[in-house]
């Protein structure tokens, strides 16, 4: 990763140590650093979901680039937008996503594992002859 660095910016012996330093935060912490007047948070660009035969992307697009980065907004890959959320309800999903169920809900994918096992154990027995699939 390229930094700038205070020398890039010409001389800077008439300038406070103030304008160099808020000059390498603009310019270093800068969401891409190619474009120096993007926020940081808005260079987030995922592609997501299955693979569509018609052009061999996923079907599906997440980004933070619209609206200086304070929002998500999802599209198909090659179409138009489908929905937006502010920062604060994107949060909220990724914690519903993450906590509610995710962690919560499966314990990271445990707890389905054991039910899904628990449930092929039960019907074996059943299709043996040796109880119900499910008994109270």
């Amino acid at each position: 990763m390229n930094h700038a660095q205070p020398s890039d910016y010409g001389d800077v012996s008439d300038r406070s140590a103030i304008d160099v330093v808020a000059d390498w935060i603009f310019r270093n912490l800068a969401g891409d650093k190619d474009e120096y007047c993007s926020p940081p948070g808005s260079e987030i660009w995922v592609e997501f979901g299955e693979v569509d035969p018609g052009h061999g992307r996923p079907l599906y697009a997440a980004t933070t680039y619209n609206n200086d980065g304070f929002e998500l907004w999802i599209a198909y890959t090659k179409g138009p937008w489908l929905t937006h959320f502010r920062a604060s309800d994107a949060r909220r999903l990724a914690i519903i996503i993450l906590w509610d169920w995710w962690i919560k809900s499966t314990w990271l994918g445990l707890k389905r594992a054991l039910w899904y096992r628990s449930l092929r154990w039960i019907c074996r027995r059943r299709e043996e002859g040796q109880r119900r699939c499910f008994s109270k």
